[in-house]
């Protein structure tokens, strides 16, 4: 697997994939980055990819928030 993600990829398939819950969300995302959506990308199968989609002029715009291995990413969203 490559070690980016094209973000015509994210762009796409953000269709497909479930927004995070709202009450998932932590309230430290909209604090700390003022997003209104925040969407998960499964990279592989132990670490997960944080982002949110943004407009300008120019069009849709992915912004990468962070990445967390699965331990991490469970633990923060209140699965374990």
């Amino acid at each position: 697997m490559p070690s980016f993600v094209d973000c015509r990829i994210l762009r796409k398939e953000h269709i497909d994939r479930a927004t995070l819950e709202k009450k998932k969300s932590l309230k430290v995302y909209v604090q700390k980055y003022g997003v209104k959506n925040l969407y998960k990308y499964n990279l592989d199968r132990s670490k997960r990819l944080i982002y949110t989609l943004a407009t300008d002029e120019s069009g849709i715009a992915v912004v990468i928030i962070e990445i967390l291995n699965h331990k991490d990413y469970e633990k923060r969203f209140g699965y374990k």
